[in-house]
């Protein structure tokens, strides 16, 4: 999907929310008759009924919505719509580790700890030795992302004390998580190993609130092999435990600890295997674009839940050490709803919406609120409800793979077994394709510092010209590409016949 489509898509969803909460909010508000609501809306009157089953219908709904978005993420990737970029980075990685070359990656032609610490992607080797496949990991992301309703209902008993106001919050956080904004844009984006991190953050929190130390110490530690900026979780966690647990030294422990590990991480560890500091410390500028920060966090932030994080000033404070990290670079992607950026940010958001409905309850006004009118507040749910349906299907319906797709992946595992130690140079669409072999790189045009070599190949797929993915490495001119090529890096290419159809392979003389 077009960026910009996206956004919108993404706007025009958060305004509609926000009306729903206002109608629910003002019918809140009203009066109504008794009499009216039992013949009129029996279906209300039997909600209770369902919290009792919440448990079971949260299982449903994240099995449908695993398989929904699984579908939805193959679908993509089998008509070359996948968001290529880091899903095939990390594909490339584990490969490669698969392989024995621990680490290397092939498209920056180094090692991938000096990009991003991130050892937690090594589960995956064992199943690439079964058999190489990006597959692995994006249905390993939708499964991370579609557990996580299961776990919160876990914590909403353990928060709220009361199993059926805790079934009821469950069923709703469950609804909001699927519709979620910047979290369901974190999914679809492509893989990146923090988006593989919410069901481990809201583990941890649970083992904490719970009191299983040694099962939360081993779950925090493995937060830390995900990506440095997990790191945040521990301060976060830490102000939690020194705010609202009242445990000082556990706090301290996991604040001190927790920023000891990210300085450590960012300022000696990736530079060790990068060779140079971070080039994202680069992106540093927190007084720029303060009117986009600002709608991100009312917007993106704050109104999916409907404000309620902020109700517990105490739990508040931990949703911000990952929302700093967003709000001090000039980085634009970083701070609206885009791309990966909020994947950890999220489930905070909602531990945080859980631990205000709790401060809320205590509140006069609601307790002397009828159960009958509050059962009116599901109009707050019919929006996002509806989008957490269309969006994936949407997705699903739109990117199914066609029978030039499944062709064309064929073609390509032609040419992975006919020359298996060449190397290729490819058109970018088909990244996540070839990135099951160490010498390959993406043709993206106009980078000066490009070379071919004799004896290289070059795939380009006029075919898939109309792809929206990665639409800032597209090749548009096909016809000019090679020509390009030549005027500019001095190549000479002849064409290979051969049994394809869609793919169009030179050879570098």
């Amino acid at each position: 999907m077009h960026t910009n489509n996206y956004v919108l898509l993404m706007d025009s969803y958060l305004v509609f929310f926000a009306f729903s909460l206002a109608l629910a909010l003002l019918i809140l508000g009203q009066r109504p008759h008794l009499s009216s609501v039992r013949k009129n809306f029996q279906w209300i009157l039997r909600l209770d009924q369902i919290s009792l089953n919440a448990y079971r219908i949260i299982l449903a709904l994240s099995a449908f919505f695993f398989i929904l978005w699984t579908l939805a993420f193959w679908a993509k990737h089998y008509s070359f719509n996948l968001d290529f970029i880091d899903s095939g980075i990390y594909s490339n990685i584990v490969f490669n580790s698969s392989q024995g070359q621990w680490f290397y990656s092939s498209f920056h032609k180094a090692n991938a700890m000096g990009e991003h610490f991130s050892p937690i992607m090594m589960v995956f080797v064992p199943f690439f030795w079964i058999h190489p496949s990006i597959l692995w990991l994006l249905t390993a992301q939708t499964a991370a992302f579609a557990v996580c309703p299961v776990i919160l209902f876990f914590i909403c008993r353990e928060v709220l004390k009361n199993e059926k106001l805790a079934g009821q919050v469950a069923l709703g956080a469950t609804v909001l998580w699927f519709a979620f904004p910047s979290l369901t844009n974190a999914v679809i984006s492509g893989i990146h190993p923090s988006t593989l991190s919410p069901p481990f953050i809201l583990l941890g929190f649970l083992t904490l609130i719970r009191n299983q130390m040694k099962i939360f110490w081993a779950i925090m530690i493995t937060l830390l092999l995900f990506k440095e900026n997990l790191a945040l979780i521990w301060i976060s966690f830490g102000l939690y435990s020194l705010l609202v647990l009242k445990r000082k030294s556990l706090g301290i422990t996991l604040i001190l600890f927790g920023g000891l590990w990210g300085i450590a991480v960012t300022k000696w560890v990736i530079p060790f295997f990068g060779g140079a500091d971070m080039h994202q410390l680069s992106r540093l500028g927190p007084t720029h674009f303060l009117f986009l920060k600002l709608k991100y966090l009312i917007f993106y932030l704050f109104l999916p839940l409907g404000f309620l994080s902020l109700a517990n000033w105490r739990a508040f404070l931990m949703i911000w050490p990952p929302i700093f990290l967003n709000l001090l670079v000039q980085y634009t992607n970083q701070f609206q709803g885009k791309n990966h950026y909020d994947d950890v940010i999220v489930p905070l958001l909602f531990l945080t919406a859980i631990s205000g409905i709790m401060s809320i309850k205590k509140w006069p006004q609601v307790r002397n609120l009828k159960l009958l009118k509050a059962r009116f507040l599901m109009c707050w749910f019919i929006v996002p409800l509806m989008f957490a349906l269309l969006y994936p299907t949407g997705l699903l319906i739109k990117y199914f793979p066609n029978k030039t797709h499944l062709v064309i992946a064929q073609e390509l595992q032609s040419v992975h077994h006919r020359w298996p130690g060449k190397k290729i140079h490819m058109d970018h669409m088909l990244k996540s394709k070839l990135n099951n072999r160490e010498n390959f790189k993406s043709l993206i045009l106009n980078w000066k510092g490009w070379k071919f070599d004799s004896g290289d190949l070059v795939i380009l797929v006029p075919a898939l010209k109309e792809n929206n993915a990665n639409r800032l490495y597209k090749i548009n001119d096909y016809a000019g590409t090679l020509q390009f090529f030549e005027n500019n890096l001095g190549s000479k290419f002849k064409r290979i016949d051969g049994s394809f159809h869609f793919l169009k392979i030179y050879e570098v003389l």
